[in-house]
């Protein structure tokens, strides 16, 4: 009898002792503030996965290899540093395989793209094979996949990330601007600005008033020429002057960045801007412009400038 209590016993270890080691597929969802085609677009391409993914920035911290390659239809790419490796690979499309070997521990976890109708929120699914054991006394602290999703959405919801700019949404008070209006050619723009802007500055000097903002051009195509309105944000309205008057920007909804490079290139904002107006249904209501938070004009194509860019749109 006693026989048998020990047999049933050890029987009974060994099962638990079999199930704990017994792998299992653990699953992991997370909702990212991204659409289809920006995580499509970050995830497909698999030569970025080291700006987001925990495990890549771990072991590229230091110079690592990285080499791509082909394995029949499957496309995929390889890091490597010292021992520790990653392999990235592309079965299916919006499926992609992760292989992990870090200091001779092997682990492999999948990340899938759920398509959904929503426009500004996707779901991304991880599916991780873990031994019972490790995920009952370790769950997601361990977890490859959680830490790899957790890297993704911060990645997506970062807007710099995405559009190359830092994105926000403002509410705009109700402005007042000492304005003036001119076209130019390119060839006289730098020349144009710097001049009226001095109009500009007269007229406040003039009635006396409270500089509230910086410098702020705003600019449009007209025919072969370019329309800038120049202003400044101001106290109080007064009376024109010559071309100089006083406008006020109503309350509403501005999305705005900040841009600091040469002056030839700022029309990379201007792109992204569009871009990410785009992808949330925002209706631009009307003209963009710059203002120079150093107040330090462009002299020339290749001046570094800085300025906040304000893009309206309807709230």
């Amino acid at each position: 009898m006693k026989i048998k209590v020990w047999l049933i016993t050890i029987i009974a270890l060994l099962l638990v002792a079999c199930l704990i080691f017994f792998p299992i597929t653990v699953t992991y969802t997370d909702t990212i503030a991204s659409n289809f085609d920006n995580t499509y677009r970050h995830l497909n391409n698999l030569n970025e996965w080291q700006k987001w993914n925990p495990g890549l920035i771990k072991i590229c911290s230091e110079d690592c290899e990285k080499r791509d390659f082909k394995n029949g239809k499957i496309k995929g790419v390889t890091f490597n540093h010292a021992n520790d490796s990653i392999v990235i690979t592309k079965p299916i499309p919006l499926l992609y395989n992760v292989n992990i070997t870090v200091h001779d521990n092997f682990a492999s976890y999948n990340l899938l793209i759920v398509p959904s109708a929503s426009t500004n929120s996707i779901e991304v699914k991880a599916f991780e094979k873990v031994k019972l054991f490790n995920y009952i006394f370790s769950g997601r602290n361990s977890s490859n996949a959680q830490s790899a999703l957790n890297g993704l959405k911060r990645f997506l919801e970062d807007t710099k990330n995405v559009y190359g700019f830092r994105i926000e949404g403002e509410k705009v008070k109700d402005t007042v601007f000492a304005v003036y209006d001119c076209a130019t050619d390119s060839a006289n723009l730098f020349a144009t600005i710097n001049k009226n802007f001095k109009l500009v500055d007269n007229y406040i000097q003039q009635h006396h008033l409270e500089k509230k903002g910086f410098y702020s051009i705003s600019y449009s195509a007209a025919q072969d020429s370019l329309h800038l309105i120049l202003g400044i944000a101001v106290n109080k309205f007064a009376e024109p002057v010559g071309e100089v008057h006083c406008v006020e920007i109503p309350k509403g909804k501005m999305l705005t960045g900040f841009y600091n490079g040469r002056f030839c290139d700022k029309l990379a904002i201007y792109r992204a801007f569009i871009h990410y107006a785009t992808d949330h249904y925002e209706e631009n209501v009307g003209a963009s412009f710059e203002s120079y938070t150093d107040n330090k004009l462009p002299t020339s194509d290749t001046s570094t400038v800085q300025f906040k860019f304000y893009y309206p749109v309807l709230n």
